[in-house]
């Protein structure tokens, strides 16, 4: 197994104000109810308190990943490595 280490930017408050924006535009715009259900305004409510209590952050993957070898993957390279070393020394006392 790999351990995938990526870094990360935080985004909860930039995204914050959209989600505050987008809140208020549902419950004061007549209209805007018509396209969205109960369900899924509960779940934005949801996810606006969660990102303005620090409950929840946003976060934007953009650096490359680096990844570190699991303690079975060294094992397997180790031995993979003494097999050919022993291999070696063998064709050397030849």
């Amino acid at each position: 197994m790999n351990f995938e280490k990526t870094m990360c930017d935080r985004l909860g408050y930039k995204y914050k104000y959209v989600f505050e924006n987008v809140l208020y535009a549902i419950h004061h715009l007549p209209y805007a109810k018509e396209y969205i259900n109960e369900e899924t305004l509960k779940l934005l409510e949801e996810l606006n308190l969660k990102i303005n209590t620090g409950e929840i952050e946003i976060i934007e993957f953009t650096r490359p990943v680096y990844k570190y070898l699991d303690v079975d993957e060294i094992v397997k390279e180790n031995k993979k490595l003494k097999e050919r070393l022993e291999y070696l020394e063998s064709k050397g006392d030849e």
